[in-house]
């Protein structure tokens, strides 16, 4: 494999990973925004749940990110010895 389809491989699948991250946030903050509406009643309730609701997406996507560094880390130090 060459190194331009390895580039263009990885950022396909960062590409890939991205959007159906937004769409899973996406998806979290739209529940999240329902449920509070029908279940409480003041606006500050609402900000405060879809504030943690996009914060949690946000650490969520961190992860994802921090595990595939590692693993391309781990990879290389195996291809090297």
């Amino acid at each position: 494999m060459k190194i331009a389809d390895h580039s263009f491989f990885q950022l396909s699948c960062n590409f890939w990973l991205h959007i159906r991250v937004d769409m899973t946030g996406g998806l979290v903050s739209s529940v999240t925004c329902v449920i509070v509406l029908y279940s409480l009643k003041t606006r500050m309730d609402l900000g405060f749940a879809l504030t943690y609701a996009i914060n949690f997406t946000a650490r969520v996507i961190w992860v994802l990110r921090m595990y595939i560094v590692q693993e391309l880390n781990m990879n290389s130090d195996f291809k090297n010895t």
